[in-house]
């Protein structure tokens, strides 16, 4: 039998949430530098799952990966795989991905929930301390 993927919902208190976020049925966002911040241990594919809030036919997140360069992606309603370096995949540790709206017109996205691979885990994510 397959081990299943890990699904995260949206409403999960690991999820380090940061900017403008709605409380509506459907978190959104749509202001620039809005997004999340996720520590996975074990990571080796990501997905989101949106919902149609997200703008259509697209929009635009940078995502970046144990604070590299953000990266843009253009994900839409529905199932989004998210490209992870393979040099981050199968190390066993924890992996920190952080996702920014770029831009604040027509870029909304209506997150649901995170896909796993099977034995990563959502693990507290803990802010860096301003200097």
């Amino acid at each position: 039998m397959a081990a299943k993927p890990v699904i995260i919902k949206n409403t999960n208190p690991l999820i380090h949430f940061h900017g403008r976020w709605d409380s509506s049925p459907g978190t959104w966002f749509f202001r620039a530098g809005s997004g999340f911040k996720l520590n996975i241990k074990n990571l080796e594919s990501l997905a989101f799952t949106l919902g149609p809030h997200t703008t259509d036919p697209l929009t635009s997140v940078g995502v970046s990966v144990n604070y590299g360069e953000f990266v843009t992606v253009n994900v839409s309603e529905g199932f989004n795989s998210i490209p992870i370096p393979a040099s981050f995949k199968g190390s066993n540790k924890n992996t920190v991905v952080r996702v920014n709206v770029e831009g604040w017109q027509n870029n909304r996205m209506n997150l649901e929930s995170l896909t796993f691979n099977p034995g990563a885990s959502l693990e507290p994510y803990t802010p860096s301390k301003l200097a």
